[in-house]
């Protein structure tokens, strides 16, 4: 049985607001309160999520293509929690209704209703709308589904009162679901399109498009133009804002109905800065901590899940207009906890054998987003790093063995800028930034080792030969691909140092290769911060794309 934990309340941290960029007085508030430090949470991802006084959190532990989920529903105003609910292991997605939350089962097309309290309202299994489903959505009084069709690529609306299906639309490549509000859902795609079908709607409306946007939500839709952000209104298309930088290595984290929140990393902490539109002026939460994810509940309340050193989940409330005290109560995860680096058990090598291939089993595995949205190849080498027995941290390969360079400059009318082959250009925690290829964290690993035997560059190798040499003997690779095997295509252009033209390929990506099958190889994926699979054909091409460039680190043993 599992015992009762009550959540203590550790620190208020005091946070002053600042002016930048915005004409506004300025005035100190306190604003943070930690909720979580006796918080026994070991899944290795919290997601919230909020409506009105319920917050969700989604404990999740990935794996591939699935992950094991526990949900937790949590009352703001009775600060207790209502219920917890273990949904087991398939692809979910979830969501909040009217009266407490959904889950969808992506492998069963199966939809199962649960009330606050935990206790299951309704189930039904859907059974006449194929078997491939890329998202599920629901309205929030449960009677309308709204879901992608993987095979066919439909978007498709179904009337859980009759069955009534409706295709409203199509979707290529990349495609994320924000959710639903006021009967109307919302979807957005790797090309900076906002989209909206309501439960009357013949077809899906495109509320906005824009390149520049990078996150998406029911209310805005903001990215960066040159030292601005822009917010495009989600609700209103022909409302947009340009609202001036703090610091350039902002990211975009969250944003509601009046404004939006980003995040600043440094060596030592992290730092939200939350700015109005309306008002014209930014607050800053500094956090003794690494942000996960931020919620917006309403205009006066922040939701943050972090992890602290120890890689342990942590919980805050933030109220944006007054100092608050709000303790939570949560009930302690079964299992025991494990020993970790940086939320990343340390477990035995070990290999699996599945149908005609090989899987290495405990390869750590290490989400870049929020903090390191262009850091891909850093986390992956980190996640090769532990896995061969450091003890190292993202930040830390970041900061002391990556060589960066953002020297881009004019002259004679010729845009000049550096060598993906010899920097990162940028810095990996900024969006505005663009990468590195294997040679540039080749010197990395070595800089950190210290031991340059330990480092092998196997640029040139095939996935099929990295398998049979590396994989079959236990041993990861890293490999350089593109986000989501995704086409990529020729972007921005400068000229080197050595007067040679330079083009970027977009969409480049770095992953950790750890296993392969008769049709797929499987990845550690930083993007999705979770075990993937693609095809080989596809896995091959992009590989061909980056000239077959992967590395490899040995462990120490």
């Amino acid at each position: 049985m599992k015992k009762a934990l009550i959540i203590y309340l550790i620190s208020i941290i005091a946070m002053t607001t600042f002016l930048s960029g915005c004409n506004s007085e300025l005035k100190s508030e306190e604003l943070l309160n930690v909720l979580g430090d006796k918080l026994e949470l070991s899944s290795e991802m919290i997601e919230l999520s909020a409506r009105e006084d319920i917050i969700k959190i989604d404990c999740i532990q990935p794996g591939l293509y699935t992950e094991n989920l526990r949900v937790i529903l949590y009352s703001l105003s009775k600060q207790k929690q209502l219920c917890e609910v273990d949904l087991g292991e398939d692809a979910w997605n979830t969501g909040l209704t009217n009266d407490g939350f959904y889950a969808i089962s992506l492998l069963r097309q199966e939809i199962v209703v649960y009330g606050l309290n935990g206790s299951e309202i309704s189930r039904q299994k859907i059974t006449d709308a194929g078997d491939s489903w890329a998202f599920g959505i629901l309205n929030e009084s449960a009677d309308y589904l709204l879901f992608g069709h993987s095979r066919n690529a439909q978007i498709i609306r179904y009337s859980l009162k009759d069955g009534k299906q409706t295709v409203v639309g199509k979707f290529t490549g990349y495609i994320a679901e924000l959710g639903c509000r006021d009967n109307k859902f919302y979807l957005h795609n790797a090309e900076g399109e906002l989209l909206r079908i309501g439960i009357d709607d013949e077809a899906m409306e495109s509320v906005y498009y824009d390149p520049a946007i990078r996150l998406h939500t029911k209310d805005y839709g903001i990215g960066t133009v040159d030292t601005s952000f822009l917010a495009v209104s989600a609700q209103s298309r022909y409302k947009t804002d340009y609202v001036q930088m703090t610091s350039i290595d902002e990211i975009e984290l969250a944003a509601y109905q009046h404004g939006f929140a980003t995040l600043v990393s440094t060596h030592d902490n992290d730092l939200l800065r939350i700015y109005d539109i309306s008002k014209k002026d930014v607050l800053e939460v500094p956090i003794n901590a690494r942000v996960q994810q931020v919620v917006f509940r309403d205009e006066d309340t922040l939701l943050i899940s972090a992890k602290d050193e120890s890689g342990k989940n942590l919980l805050y409330y933030c109220n944006l207009s007054k100092a608050e005290i709000t303790p939570m109560a949560f009930q302690a995860e079964s299992s025991a906890r494990s020993n970790s680096v940086s939320g990343i058990s340390e477990q035995s090598l070990e290999t699996i054998h599945v149908q005609n291939g090989t899987l290495i089993k405990n390869v750590p595995v290490i989400a870049q987003m929020p903090s390191y949205p262009t850091g891909c190849e850093s986390v992956s080498a980190v996640m090769a790093l532990r896995f061969a027995g450091e003890h190292v941290s993202v930040d830390e390969f970041i900061d002391n063995h990556l060589e960066k360079s953002s020297n881009f400059y004019f002259s004679n009318g010729k845009k000049y800028g550096p060598n993906p082959w010899e920097h990162f250009i940028g810095n990996p925690r900024s969006k505005a930034s663009y990468g590195c290829m294997a040679p540039v964290i080749e010197r990395a690993l070595k800089s950190y080792l210290g031991n340059e035997k330990r480092v092998l560059n196997t640029t040139g190798m095939t996935l099929d030969e990295l398998c049979r040499e590396y994989i079959d003997n236990g041993i990861p690779v890293m490999v350089w691909t593109s986000i989501n095997m995704i086409d990529t295509y020729p972007s921005n252009t400068w000229t080197l140092a050595d007067g040679k033209t330079y083009t970027w390929t977009a969409n480049e990506h770095c992953m950790v290769l750890i296993g392969y099958d008769e049709q797929n190889y499987y990845f550690n994926d930083p993007y999705k911060g979770k075990q993937v699979k693609f095809g080989k054909l596809l896995s091959q091409k992009r590989s061909e794309t980056f000239e077959r460039q992967s590395l490899i680190v040995l462990s120490n043993k």
